[in-house]
């Protein structure tokens, strides 16, 4: 992975690009994970996700829906258009989006052990 990481970011360069990591799997949520490792753990609710950064870009740039989700593809999108028409940064758009993401309001938190 970290090679891919690396290649994307030679060809695109460092920082223009935002990396995103799903998993496509099932698991058995009343099955305990190992306390040892004291994963944090939980679902990452797309739709939710997608309303909150909403909701903190809009406090931060004005009212709009600046990120869509399309289902379908399971991706977020920039609304580069209302951006544009924004007059607003786009790479102060997604250095905050990043930061917001790093948090654990779009996912239920799981933390086990001590």
């Amino acid at each position: 992975m970290g090679t891919i990481i690396q290649s994307v970011e030679a060809k695109v360069g460092k920082g223009r690009v935002l990396f995103t990591l799903a998993g496509t799997g099932t698991f058995d949520r009343e099955q305990a994970d190992d306390e040892r490792y004291r994963f944090p753990g939980g679902v990452f609710d797309m739709r939710r996700a997608v309303s909150l950064l909403n909701i903190y870009l809009a406090n931060l740039y004005g009212k709009g829906n600046y990120i869509e989700n399309h289902p379908r593809h399971r991706n977020l999108f920039f609304n580069r258009r209302l951006i544009s028409e924004q007059r607003i940064d786009f790479e102060g758009v997604a250095a905050s989006c990043r930061r917001f993401l790093v948090r654990p309001f779009g996912r239920q938190d799981r933390h086990h052990g001590a």
